[in-house]
């Protein structure tokens, strides 16, 4: 096993070596269960190849953060920082926008797979630190290599891992585990990848966040990881929070979403970019917790709320509102900044609600079955993330094959 251990720093991070085809998405709380992009993960690598598990998170920073790829399990002493709540310096964040942190020895972060997967590299991202601890990675319960993380300075380092006999190796569990006591230890990012054919698929999500998530990353920290995950593809699906916001200016929205999309160029000038836009959605008026259940849903059109067969709503709650689903206005008004954007910008646009029934397509599908939507009318079930992603896998199997034709175009000189 080889095993490289090098500086993140301007000028001197990990170069990324060549590889197949790499699928980055960064969104909200859809994106952070990971349920659309495991499906997409699991469609394209079957028909393309397996290009690894893809970027994952440190350990289990909060609820709501998983991965498909890999079954994350954390022992009971590690602490997290994230950088939705950071409020100093946030330059120390990776790409995952999470850090798990000890200074106990025996803490332990294990990643497993149902099944091996294929890779030929392995980054563990961290930092090296005065007095800072020492980590032991085994491969599939076989210890690998012990790491020391002191240094002189503080300072983030990524770990690579390669096969030493083969070029691609299988591997179904990678665990982390801390060696020294009273020694700090922080990992920040786990990839495996593997760079020698097929597609990786890497969920990068906050929960409760908007497109302004990808603003709070420091700037230089930002633009080296995307460099250095090089993808192909990223995916920008934000958008449901920003439309339950009945404050929000779309002007001054849509300037912010432009400078994430100034970043992410800037960052990666040869990636094609898809803005997703949010799917429906239907909340209640505060106070009707208690009607949830039986609620019925009214559109701006007028829909009849009895017009499925339903039981008819609770006529009001205490306030005098009417207990009915609703889609939040600006939801539709976010989901059109995305658009107009998208066309300017000669951008791929995907819109989500288009796979839905139009305005009370979340009520609608909260009462299919089996059921797609979960109760609370803004998340999914895994039945209906997955009809999702087999309708956005066309949209981006067609943006693969452009990908490829480009990479066998030989110049004629």
């Amino acid at each position: 096993m080889a095993v490289l251990v090098a500086p993140h720093a301007a000028g001197a991070q990990p170069d990324a070596p060549a590889r197949p085809v790499s699928i980055l998405q960064l969104g909200d709380s859809h994106t952070a269960a990971d349920f659309l992009t495991g499906q997409v993960r699991r469609v394209l690598q079957a028909e393309f190849g397996d290009g690894g598990a893809g970027y994952v998170a440190p350990g289990k920073p909060r609820s709501g953060v998983r991965s498909s790829a890999l079954k994350i399990e954390a022992s009971s002493g590690w602490t997290y920082q994230g950088l939705q709540t950071a409020k100093n310096d946030r330059s120390h964040f990776a790409l995952s926008g999470y850090e798990a942190t000890t200074s106990a020895a025996g803490e332990s972060l294990t990643y497993t797979a149902d099944q091996p997967v294929s890779w030929d590299v392995i980054e563990i991202e961290t930092v090296a630190q005065p007095k800072g601890g020492t980590i032991e990675i085994s491969l599939d319960d076989k210890v690998e290599s012990e790491v020391a993380l002191e240094g002189t300075t503080k300072g983030r380092l990524v770990i690579r891992l390669t096969p030493e006999h083969t070029q691609v190796d299988r591997l179904q569990r990678l665990r982390i585990q801390t060696k020294t006591a009273d020694a700090p230890v922080t990992i920040s990012g786990v990839a495996v990848r593997n760079r020698a054919s097929g597609v990786a698929v890497s969920a990068v999500g906050f929960p409760g966040a908007t497109i302004d998530i990808v603003n709070r990353y420091d700037g230089d920290t930002f633009r080296q990881e995307i460099r250095r995950h090089a993808p192909d593809i990223v995916v920008l699906a934000f958008g449901t929070n920003e439309g339950f916001n009945d404050d929000l200016d779309p002007t001054a929205y849509a300037t912010r979403y432009r400078r994430v999309l100034g970043r992410v160029r800037r960052a990666a000038p040869g990636a094609a970019v898809v803005i997703v836009g949010p799917p429906n959605a239907n909340r209640l008026p505060a106070g009707c917790k208690q009607e949830a259940a039986t609620a019925t849903c009214q559109s701006s059109r007028g829909r009849d709320p009895g017009a499925t067969g339903e039981a008819p709503a609770a006529d009001a709650d205490g306030g005098g509102r009417m207990c009915v689903w609703r889609a939040p206005p600006n939801l539709a008004r976010v989901r059109e900044v995305q658009r107009r954007i998208a066309e300017e910008e000669k951008l791929v646009f995907w819109d989500w609600a288009e796979v839905m029934p139009p305005e009370c397509g979340a009520h609608d599908w909260a009462k299919a079955t089996p059921q797609l939507m979960a109760d609370d009318h803004v998340h999914m079930t895994i039945a209906g993330y997955r009809q999702s992603a087999d309708k956005f896998v066309p949209v981006l199997r067609s943006m693969l094959g452009q990908i490829q034709r480009r990479r066998d175009a030989v110049p004629n000189d």
